[in-house]
């Protein structure tokens, strides 16, 4: 199985890849796991931590399962709060602060009730 870095990394190796699950692996993440990577918004290459969009509980072990995060990212059935946990963002992070994140962090809200419009920040 190969794991790619970074979603990011992955885009720029590929660049027709579709948004969808992959294998990621960093020295901070020890064993490759899937995530989504949204590899079309603002030129691709993000990875999704969290998605929901009321009931969060704000825990550091997370909220949910890591298959909530990535399987479902979209649509009204994404609304239920499901979060990675700080473990495992510290591990895609791979030692990197957040605030030297080049591109930052990237918020998507849905707009609408079905989920298909969107606010981002």
């Amino acid at each position: 199985m190969l794991a790619g870095a970074s979603c990011w990394g992955i885009k720029q190796a590929v660049p027709a890849a579709a948004s969808g699950v992959y294998w990621l692996q960093t020295p901070a993440l020890v064993a490759p796991q899937r995530f989504y990577c949204d590899m079309t918004t603002d030129g691709g290459g993000w990875v999704l931590l969290g998605r929901g969009r009321e009931g969060w509980s704000w825990r550091y072990d997370g909220q949910g399962t890591p298959a909530a995060v990535r399987d479902t990212p979209t649509g009204t059935a994404a609304f239920s709060p499901a979060a990675l946990s700080g473990t495992t963002v510290d591990g895609l992070l791979n030692g990197t602060r957040v605030a030297d994140l080049a591109d930052g962090v990237r918020l998507r809200r849905a707009t609408s009730a079905g989920g298909t419009t969107w606010q981002e920040a």
